[in-house]
């Protein structure tokens, strides 16, 4: 009887021993493309990228490029590798960060004084030709 993998995506986001280390669950490394061998990631990407079989999870350390993504995902067929695969690079793509709104409270008490300043040269120059005129 064979085991079946399943590919769970991990509940977090939280970040697995370092900045930019980025880990999902995987049960085992899948064979390689066309071939009964398990897969091995290529040389340029191995410090990048492992397998962490004391803890089952599929590590990769930085910002993973679309042709990176590209280049392992080409390495396996397999359904659960292709998976852990997508969620590593849906967790080590960089977001923008969200430009925050400027809040009104900051901004309505300076209207205010200026609102009143006004009001108050308003009323004062009027009050100042009568004042002339006693």
């Amino acid at each position: 009887m064979t085991s079946v993998s399943v590919f769970q995506p991990a509940r977090s986001r939280r970040q697995v021993a370092a900045p930019g280390l980025h880990s999902v669950p995987l049960v085992r490394m899948p064979d390689a493309l066309n071939s009964p061998e398990p897969l091995q990631f290529p040389e340029s990407l191995a410090d990048r990228i492992w397998f962490d079989s004391d803890r089952k999870r599929l590590v990769f350390q930085g910002f993973m490029s679309k042709a990176t993504y590209d280049r392992l995902d080409a390495l396996s067929n397999d359904d659960v590798y292709q998976r852990a695969l997508d969620e590593l690079f849906r967790q080590s793509v960089y977001e923008e960060p969200v430009q925050r709104q400027r809040r009104l409270h900051k901004v309505v008490p300076i209207a205010a004084v200026v609102t009143l300043a006004l009001l108050v040269l308003t009323l004062a120059i009027p009050l100042c030709f009568l004042a002339m005129r006693l």
